[in-house]
């Protein structure tokens, strides 16, 4: 996939009405977590691990990013990338008034 069109369903993920909020604030806590000061492991402990430990995380979150964008399908938005089911086309022969019997 080419750069503006990851920007584009990026744009039109956040524009999504049909997206839940919590999804979408999952992709700041990433960027939150690493520019934050707490850590899981500090680093006057061990200095390098520390970095370590916020370079993963940075790195997870990014991964869910693309792998959330990449399953989004901007023109056909439903919520939380869900298959649509429709209704209207689908003959509930429970609720029918025909007898087989005949």
């Amino acid at each position: 996939m080419n750069t503006s069109y990851f920007f584009f369903k990026l744009f039109k993920f956040f524009k999504d009405e049909n997206v839940k909020w919590t999804k979408k604030a999952l992709f700041i806590v990433p960027f939150i977590y690493f520019i934050s000061p707490i850590t899981l492991i500090p680093y006057y402990f061990f200095a390098l691990a520390g970095l370590l430990d916020n370079i993963f995380v940075l790195l997870i979150g990014l991964y869910y990013i693309k792998k959330t964008i990449d399953e989004y399908d901007p023109y056909n938005s439903n919520k939380d990338g869900e298959n649509k089911k429709h209704k209207d086309n689908v003959i509930d022969m429970k609720d029918n008034d025909y007898d087989l019997n005949d």
